[in-house]
């Protein structure tokens, strides 16, 4: 899978959380997705995918702290 592939899946991702409930289930989806394409790029970067969806300001690591 190519960096484009990684895009659109954390488009959809990013897309799809709209309330406090859908962000806990996109955040688990999100670090799913991140375990298993890892596996499939030596490059990959887990963190900045994870990052990437959700919007500005609204990455849940951040949220915990």
């Amino acid at each position: 899978m190519t960096r484009k592939d990684f895009q659109l899946i954390a488009d959809v991702l990013k897309a799809s959380s709209t309330t406090p409930m859908e962000r806990c289930v996109i955040e688990q989806l999100a670090l799913t997705f991140a375990t298993e394409l890892a596996k499939t790029n030596a490059n990959f970067n887990q963190q900045r995918f994870v990052k990437a969806c959700f919007a500005p300001g609204r990455d849940p690591s951040e949220e915990r702290k």
